[in-house]
């Protein structure tokens, strides 16, 4: 097994560094222009490993370190207060780039995808399902510039969790049979209950997405 040099040592202790920086500030603030920070940050850790040919085992401390794995949970976390109309087919293109992505490592790092093949599956896979469709839901929301339109939904349905999450179904806003189902914290949906109404704003999307979230 290769060891790192004293080169590649320093810039993956930079880009943990870099990447722990952004954890925090994505927690506390966030906008578009932190959400590019976040992908190109994230992003810069394929860079490395291709400029400086790095094998994936040897530096999995930098490759697979808490700061990088804890990026895309973060914008999975942010993103949760965005609701795409058409979530399955976000969920499919995750899919579809996270399969690619991992495609292109197992046929770049072949030798060490079979040393430890599981692990490296599920941590690369599972990181970059949480980036893209993460990325394609702040993307599509924070960049939007249409005319957002507030709607009064009726609530059909809740059910109470465990932990701080309350799962709330309400009527559609396109004036169909649909259904939309909502996470909302418990504290603002218990005073909420079957029958009342919240409102939701509604708006077209960066990427034409329809989207929705509750005021």
């Amino acid at each position: 097994m290769k060891k790192p040099d004293q080169g590649q040592t320093w810039a993956l202790i930079g880009y943990s560094a870099l990447s722990a920086i952004m954890v925090i500030v994505s927690l506390f603030v966030f906008n578009g222009i932190v959400f590019l920070l976040d992908v190109a940050v994230y992003a810069l850790a394929v860079l490395l490993i291709l400029a400086l040919k790095m094998d994936l085992i040897s530096v999995k401390f930098g490759v697979f370190s808490i700061p990088h794995f804890l990026l895309p949970c973060v914008l999975w976390y942010n993103a949760e207060m965005y609701y795409v109309v058409r979530s399955r087919l976000v969920i499919y293109t995750g899919i579809i780039a996270s399969l690619t992505i991992l495609i292109f490592f197992v046929t770049r790092f072949w030798k060490e995808v079979r040393i430890s093949r599981g692990l490296i599956t599920l941590v690369i896979f599972g990181m970059m399902f949480l980036t893209a469709t993460s990325s394609i839901t702040l993307a599509n929301a924070l960049f939007d510039t249409s005319q957002k339109v507030v709607h009064s939904c009726r609530i059909t349905d809740m059910d109470f969790m465990w932990g701080d999450k309350a799962s709330v179904t309400i009527e559609s806003f396109y004036g169909d049979e649909r259904k939309f189902d909502l996470m909302l914290d418990e504290s603002y949906a218990r005073d909420l209950s079957v029958g009342d109404t919240i409102d939701v704003t509604v708006g077209n999307g960066f990427l034409g997405l329809d989207f929705f979230t509750v005021n």
